[in-house]
């Protein structure tokens, strides 16, 4: 696959860890004290087809969140399914569209931001479908049978998959989650990448996450 793709060559400083299916690295441009990209090992369009492709992938994603929720606190999780929104329609026309915006973008990945706040209410607005779950895998089985989707994972355990989309922003659900966090201006990664803050969350998150999944067999 693309070496252009973050995800299928990882910076190593940045690499928290890896489970048999899963990585999570710290990623660029934080919007909030702790903020991680949960991406597949393998290069598939998006979760939705990985969990379908190989159920077991569910459990790892959930011992992954745990983990999450004890070192840290509650989290926001997204992810932009068979989306390439780092860049619309209009910047690849004019030409200013990243080279490598497709690899990464259609690599499977979930954001987590760390926040108990929701952006359900903003995220309605940007489609003309959505379905609430209470099982993950159910959420990600669905999400595997439409074209394009954003999942969001709130703080409080519901699951939505918002399909059938209007015009979207880039970057939706990071500019949404920026404004409810109140730093509307690091929306955009490119812009603030803050490599050093990311690097830092890595050192602090690494041996933690090392021996919890050698511990219990899941790395």
């Amino acid at each position: 696959m693309a070496s252009s793709c973050f995800l299928c060559d990882p910076k190593p400083p940045l690499l928290i860890g890896t489970t048999p299916r899963l990585q999570v690295v710290a990623g660029l441009g934080p919007i909030s004290d702790t903020y991680l990209v949960i991406g597949a090992l393998r290069h598939l369009r998006c979760m939705g087809d990985v969990v379908t492709d190989d159920p077991a992938v569910e459990g790892e994603l959930l011992a992954v969140f745990e983990w999450m929720k004890r070192e840290r606190s509650s989290f926001l999780v997204t992810e932009h399914g068979r989306m390439a929104l780092c860049a619309l329609e209009e910047d690849e026309e004019a030409g200013s569209a990243a080279p490598d915006h497709d690899d990464h973008c259609y690599h499977a990945h979930m954001l987590a931001f760390e926040t108990p706040k929701s952006i359900d209410e903003q995220l309605k607005t940007y489609f003309l479908t959505s379905k609430t779950f209470d099982e993950l895998g159910e959420a990600l089985r669905y999400a595997a049978t439409v074209e394009s989707y954003i999942l969001s994972w709130r703080a409080d355990g519901g699951i939505s998959i918002y399909s059938d989309p209007l015009q979207l922003p880039r970057q939706l659900t990071r500019v949404l989650a920026a404004h409810q966090l109140g730093t509307p201006e690091l929306g955009d990664w490119r812009l603030y990448p803050n490599e050093e803050l990311a690097r830092r969350t890595s050192e602090l998150l690494r041996p933690s996450f090392m021996a919890e999944f050698i511990e219990t067999g899941v790395s």
